[in-house]
């Protein structure tokens, strides 16, 4: 019989990109030949704007979504002067930007599709396995919640259908926040218990296998499709930055929220805090639940970060925020978390 909420650790896993390296799949600055696919003349502005992050995906994205909206205050102060040559010659310039930058943003995001439609399964189900087997192994009596950032399908086409769990780690269900399969679609009001025989797996971003159907209901296929109009599909694609405003991250993000405040401690994986968004639920989870202890796992030195990450404020908080710079590699013990709880 599982161990139910009262008497278990409670673990939150949190990946991000950076735990795609050792499974082969693109981190955020190795989209560089899809970046240098686009107009010239945009590539030398968006090159001027973002000096050496010109190849980071994110960064790149947030550009071209500011160009591309024309709910800003300048593009709407231009279209409200056309009556003004000047302003028409503006504005005329700035469409054609537009339309070349709109086609640039398509299919930037449809190549975030292919590329990580493509993953050695074995080298996936090692990795996660491995990960979990550490946490289940230094702490028997746990359950485990797991959100990640990322969209492709690396869990789910391996450790998803591994009865390795059930045998070895005795979970005997994944709860990724859908219905059954046949008619799986996201369940925005289902309650949540801590089960140790439950593990709990979120796309706090979106997936790679999820649509839309004609209801607007997010449903999972559990098959990666790559969209003839990506912004068609529920996912928050990278560059995103402002607080959600539709289902089903809505409660995607109160879900994490409500486990981080649960947790007895959480593990961040390749994760940059990047999102402010995130970061705020971060730090309201670290208000709220004293007893919430956070590993960061990161290959890159702290000092190599990129300013707007908020590692370097949770840094400044060494009791509860522990900064590891490691490569969580396919080996027995991913983390080496034994040594570090102890610490």
């Amino acid at each position: 019989m599982a161990n139910t909420d009262s008497n278990l650790t409670k673990v939150l896993l949190f990946s991000g990109a950076g735990l795609s390296c050792p499974l082969g799949l693109p981190m955020t600055n190795e989209f560089k030949d899809v970046i240098d696919s686009g107009d010239t003349g945009l590539m030398h502005i968006l090159k001027s704007h973002l000096g050496s992050n010109f190849y980071d995906i994110e960064a790149i994205l947030n550009s071209i979504e500011e160009l591309n909206s024309t709910d800003n205050l300048i593009y709407k102060y231009i279209s409200a002067n056309i009556g003004n040559s000047s302003f028409t010659t503006v504005k005329q310039g700035l469409d054609a930007l537009r339309n070349k930058s709109l086609s640039y943003e398509s299919n930037l995001k449809k190549s975030i599709h292919s590329k990580l439609a493509t993953h050695d399964i074995s080298k996936c189900e090692q990795l996660y396995f491995n990960i979990l087997k550490e946490i289940r192994t230094t702490i028997p009596n746990s359950a485990i919640s797991f959100f990640t950032s990322n969209y492709d399908l690396t869990f789910e086409n391996s450790i998803g259908d591994s009865d390795s769990l059930q045998r070895k780690l005795q979970i005997t269900t994944i709860d990724y926040g859908f219905t059954q399969r046949g008619s799986s679609t996201f369940e925005a009001s289902k309650e949540y218990t801590w089960l140790s025989d439950v593990l709990e797996f979120k796309k706090i971003h979106g997936s790679l296998d999820w649509l839309t159907d004609i209801k607007g209901r997010t449903t999972k296929s559990y098959a990666a499709n790559t969209p003839d109009n990506p912004d068609s599909v529920p996912i928050l694609y990278p560059g995103f930055k402002g607080t959600p405003q539709k289902e089903p991250f809505l409660s995607l993000h109160r879900q994490f929220l409500k486990r981080m405040i649960d947790a007895h401690f959480a593990v961040f994986m390749g994760f940059a805090f990047r999102d402010p968004y995130i970061n705020s639920l971060i730090d309201m989870a670290l208000d709220l639940n004293k007893e919430l202890n956070i590993l960061c796992y990161n290959l890159s030195n702290i000092n190599d970060l990129p300013i707007e990450s908020h590692i370097h404020k949770l840094n400044k908080s060494p009791k509860r925020f522990k900064y590891i710079q490691e490569e969580i590699a396919i080996t027995d013990n991913p983390l080496k978390i034994a040594g570090k709880l102890k610490k």
